[in-house]
């Protein structure tokens, strides 16, 4: 059902919606890295251990390492 796609032609697409959201990500990354102030999510998430099969609560952080 449905149609076979390629993974060349899929991974052209990836590559070619990078290229054009390449600027717009650089000027999000230059906009956030000049900010005095950085708030970030550290809620925790729910995983499954593969080899356990047992759920499992991780703290995801995400920001940026600001240098000046």
């Amino acid at each position: 059902m449905g149609v076979s796609i390629p993974a060349s032609s899929a991974s052209n697409w990836v590559m070619i919606g990078w290229e054009q959201l390449t600027p717009l990500w650089e000027l999000l990354r230059l906009m956030v890295t000049n900010q005095k102030y950085l708030q970030v999510d550290e809620t925790p998430i729910k995983v499954l251990a593969i080899r356990t099969i047992k759920i499992k609560s991780i703290k995801v952080t995400c920001g940026f390492n600001m240098r000046r």
